[in-house]
C-alpha cells in the first residue's frame, strides 16, 4: 500500500484449490483478513520515514538492539506509546569490550526532540 506506514497494510488470503476460507470475524467473503492490531493502527510520528530510516541504521550497526512500540511513562505519571530500541551495545574500555544495557526512546516529536536514553 502506498500510504504505509501512515495506514495499516491490507492483508488478503489466496487459498489453493484444496483450501476453503470460512467467513468469520477475522475474514470476509472477499478473503480480506481482519486482525485486531491492524485495526488499532495509529500513526504517531510526523516524520515516520525518518524514524524508520534511523532505526534501520542503528539496528544494522548494533545487532543486539531490538525495536518495539512500548508504553513510556513520563515524570508526571502520564503514558504514551512510543518507539523504543533496547538491548546492549559494546563499549571498549581500556582494551576490554563491555556490553552495556540500554534503552532509547524516540519521542513522537523526533527528530525535533532527541531520543531519551535509559
Amino acid at each position: 500500500m502506498d500510504t504505509y506506514p501512515y495506514n495499516p497494510p491490507i492483508c488478503f488470503v489466496k487459498p489453493t484449490s484444496a483450501m476453503m476460507i470460512k467467513t468469520s470475524n477475522h475474514t470476509d467473503p472477499n478473503d480480506k483478513i481482519y486482525l485486531p492490531y491492524l485495526h488499532e493502527w495509529k500513526h504517531k510520528y510526523k516524520y515516520t520515514d525518518l524514524v524508520v530510516q534511523d532505526i534501520l541504521g542503528v539496528i544494522s550497526q548494533y545487532k543486539d538492539l531490538k525495536y518495539a512500540m512500548n508504553s513510556y511513562v513520563f515524570n508526571d505519571g502520564s503514558t504514551r506509546e512510543l518507539m523504543s530500541l533496547s538491548g546492549s551495545i559494546p563499549v571498549d574500555y581500556r582494551g576490554n569490550v563491555y556490553n552495556i544495557p540500554m534503552c532509547l526512546w524516540l519521542m513522537d516529536t523526533y527528530p525535533t526532540t532527541p531520543p531519551s536514553a535509559l
